[in-house]
């Protein structure tokens, strides 16, 4: 499992989610942005009731945000033992990718 300070939000992440909480209210954008990744206990409970699994734990992924239906955003973790950073990140879909 990745290191706990990895909950907290890569530098470039924070400002950009930073201007996102500026605009909130002025635009037609349905998105808000958590103040650092959900915890692991937090994490484990959404990927639980959303995949019907209580043996998994979501490990795997680290929720940034949510719309207003409540649906999360999240990074997947496909380097788990790598920690999460910005350089070479693509932006599409409202989701980051490396």
């Amino acid at each position: 499992m990745p290191p706990k300070e990895d909950r907290q939000f890569p530098a470039a992440l924070a400002a950009a989610l930073a201007v996102r909480l500026d605009r909130i209210g002025e635009d037609d954008v349905d998105f808000e942005p958590f103040p650092a990744f959900l915890s692991a206990e937090e994490t484990a409970d959404w990927f639980q009731a959303w995949t019907g699994n209580s043996e998994m734990k979501g490990d795997g992924f680290r929720v940034f945000g949510q719309d207003g239906t409540g649906g999360y955003a999240a990074f997947w973790l496909v380097r788990p033992d790598r920690a999460l950073r910005a350089p070479n990140a693509t932006w599409g879909a409202g989701v980051a990718s490396r």
